[in-house]
């Protein structure tokens, strides 16, 4: 990864899981297919691109589907997937908290959350 000098600040991440149960949670109002994501690809991605960090978020969208405490399990069963892979290449991947909105007591719940294995870089839904 020579002259790796760029972040890019726009990466959806779509952790299987999220991506199996969305379509019995409403799945993606626009009509797009999920897209296949891999942290394996996307890292060879960000080499071939000369890219030296890319900040992950949810795509759309995210966990509005997924109705009280479901939605709040999902925001962070989401959440420690992208925490482990922060840990599991440090210096390469960052991350934007997903929170449970319009659950805005989850939302802050989960903002409020401490980290065990990484900080999240801030919080979206």
């Amino acid at each position: 990864m020579a002259n790796a000098d760029r972040i890019d600040v726009h990466t959806h991440v779509v952790p299987p899981f999220w991506g199996e149960a969305l379509p019995r949670h409403g799945g993606d109002p626009s009509g797009w297919a999920t897209p296949k994501w891999s942290p394996e690809a996307h890292l060879k991605f960000m080499d071939d691109n000369q890219i030296a960090t890319s900040v992950l978020s949810l795509t759309a969208p995210s966990v509005v589907g997924w109705q009280g405490q479901e939605r709040r399990d999902m925001a962070r069963k989401v959440n420690e997937y992208v925490a482990d892979l922060t840990t599991r290449h440090p210096g390469r991947f960052g991350n934007f908290a997903s929170v449970p909105l319009p659950d805005v007591e989850g939302a802050v719940s989960e903002a409020n959350t401490p980290w065990t294995r990484s900080a999240p870089t801030a919080s979206c839904s």
